[in-house]
């Protein structure tokens, strides 16, 4: 599903009523797929929802290593922080 909504230039920064990007969606569930298909469409790896939480932030909250590193591969900030 998620791979016919790209091929149809569906919005991938659009957000929810927390600021959550699909990106992130997929970074709490864990859907590492999903990550490597929105990364691969150019999405925003160091986009900020409302509790202040980039896409690599929730993957470490959710203790999901391997999602991490592709983030930090597709250039997330590794020193942003909350304030």
């Amino acid at each position: 599903v998620v791979k016919t909504l790209l091929a149809a230039n569906a919005d991938i920064e659009k957000s929810d009523k927390t600021n959550n990007t699909p990106l992130q969606v997929a970074c709490y569930q864990r859907l590492k797929d999903i990550v490597e298909a929105l990364l691969a469409a150019k999405a925003n790896v160091n986009r900020i929802n409302n509790r202040e939480l980039t896409p690599l932030m929730i993957a470490v909250q959710h203790n999901d290593l391997d999602t991490a590193n592709i983030l930090v591969s597709a250039g997330a900030d590794t020193l942003v922080r909350r304030t």
